[in-house]
């Protein structure tokens, strides 16, 4: 029962944060949820932002992926949009109520992935 529960969760990571084989690659396969766990993931993202590889991390072709890659490609992208992806916190925050919190932040998808 352990591996069912654990296929549905990295799945569920990897298609609704990032979409992409690369995020699920560079995210690996979990073997829990905590904090241990967002913290990777979000190195991960921080990391992609660094090295300019949002795109290829995060899919277009869902919305809630595609809200946080065109947030940090924009051309006004900057360290406030990151802080806004990854803790919803600075001048760009978004309120937090759905579903706002969740397309545009890893905040909500973290909370939504709390309840599986």
């Amino acid at each position: 029962m352990r591996l069912k529960r654990l296929l549905v969760l990295n799945f569920a990571v990897w298609r609704f944060i990032g979409g992409t084989v690369l995020f699920a690659s560079e995210v690996g396969f979990l073997t829990g949820w905590g904090e241990d766990q967002k913290r990777k993931i979000r190195e991960v993202v921080e990391r992609g932002v660094r090295e300019h590889r949002i795109q290829e991390l995060f899919t277009d072709a869902y919305k809630g992926p595609a809200a946080i890659r065109q947030e940090l490609t924009h051309p006004k992208a900057d360290e406030d949009s990151l802080l806004r992806v990854l803790y919803n916190e600075g001048p760009k925050a978004v309120p937090n109520f759905q579903p706002d919190i969740t397309f545009y932040t890893l905040v909500g998808k973290f909370q939504l992935i709390d309840k599986l």
